[in-house]
């Protein structure tokens, strides 16, 4: 899976928000990735021009914009991220199609 600058800024600004602002110990629902296994996805997003992301790193940003559109409220979305919840739903969207294609496929 490819994505663009935007998309690649919503993942950094959701694990950025989890991570400093809410905390990912104070969640309401215990994350099922940790800081480090974020720290390892933001490398690679800095890092690789032609960022192309496998099934589980996938799914850690699923589940990591997921769990951000659980904690913030609508009212705040924007002003703690720099991103409309749009933007975020269209990148969420993009992922859980990629997963569901990708990573849920069976090979007859």
């Amino acid at each position: 899976m490819k994505l663009n600058d935007v998309e690649k800024n919503i993942i950094k600004q959701a694990r950025k928000e989890l991570v400093y602002g809410i905390g990912l110990d104070n969640m309401e629902i215990k994350p099922n990735y940790t800081e480090g296994v974020l720290d390892d996805l933001l490398i690679k997003i800095n890092t690789d021009d032609e960022l192309i992301l496998n099934c589980d790193e996938i799914k850690i940003a699923r589940n990591l914009i997921t769990d951000l559109l659980r904690e913030l409220d609508t009212f705040e979305f924007f002003t703690r991220t720099g991103y409309s919840l749009d933007e975020v739903f269209s990148v969420l969207k993009k992922l859980k199609n990629t997963v569901d294609a990708i990573c849920y496929t069976k090979s007859m």
